[in-house]
């Protein structure tokens, strides 16, 4: 049972793998290859065929008319050599048991004929909608192609350039602080007696303890 199950799932994976990697135009082309050569093989058989009924039948009509004259030949001879009419009706039916099985084969390859003839259409209709279907799904493949590797594209600019637009604003916020801090002197005045006072009082700090 263990291998059972070990067998379906190695199977399932590898169609998927095979799903994955398979270039599937180029498996449908060799499938309507196939396809192709089949329809071919079987027009050729079927002009084999149509060559033999049209042979068979020139025959049956020649059977026919020979069986025909041997009849008016011992009809001829019938009063007037007895033995010649004899074999007149001889060949007679010897050309009329010609004429019958020609008859019969010809029956039988004319059957066989439109059964291959409907074999053709329907292998050729088959054909015809593979390849209409393969040529649809190349070209919406196609497309999808060009509009993945579009989109893709597109996210990539459209990203570029949002961040070249946020540096930029970096670089402005940054140039007007500096600006700003350059073009304030009594900011700066400010700051630097703050700083004075915190130094100063840090020195205290620094006189008590010593003086303790």
């Amino acid at each position: 049972m263990r291998l059972k199950r070990m067998v379906a799932s190695v199977g399932a994976s590898f169609e998927q793998f095979v799903n994955k990697v398979e270039n599937h135009e180029a498996v449908a082309e060799a499938v309507i290859r196939d396809v192709r050569a089949s329809a071919a093989k079987l027009r050729i058989q079927m002009g084999g065929v149509m060559a033999q009924t049209e042979r068979l039948r020139t025959r049956r009509d020649g059977l026919a008319e020979d069986a025909g004259r041997w009849r008016e030949r011992a009809r001829r001879f019938a009063t007037v050599d007895e033995d010649r009419a004899l074999e007149c009706l001889r060949r007679m039916k010897r050309a009329e048991v010609e004429q019958a099985q020609a008859t019969d084969q010809l029956a039988q390859f004319e059957t066989l004929g439109d059964k291959l003839k409907d074999r053709v259409a329907a292998v050729e209709a088959r054909l015809s909608e593979m390849q209409l279907k393969r040529t649809a799904l190349s070209s919406r493949s196609a497309r999808a192609q060009v509009m993945a590797a579009g989109n893709q594209d597109t996210r990539s600019d459209v990203n570029a350039v949002f961040d070249r637009w946020e540096m930029a604003v970096i670089e402005d916020e940054y140039l007007d602080e500096v600006v700003a801090g350059e073009s304030d002197p009594l900011g700066r005045e400010l700051d630097a007696a703050e700083e004075r006072e915190q130094l100063k009082a840090a020195l205290e700090e620094l006189r008590t303890e010593d003086r303790s």
